[in-house]
């Protein structure tokens, strides 16, 4: 699934990350937005 994401991102498409967490700083989306940039800019 996150290759679909990666393709998608260096396509320049627009993705939306939803987190279900009170705190904006530290969530999954944060953790998966890091990861899904370091895969496009490789």
């Amino acid at each position: 699934a996150c290759e679909e994401l990666v393709e998608l991102l260096k396509r320049d498409e627009s993705l939306t990350l939803l987190y279900g967490s009170r705190d904006e700083q530290h969530n999954q989306a944060i953790v998966l937005r890091e990861y899904l940039l370091q895969q496009v800019s490789a």
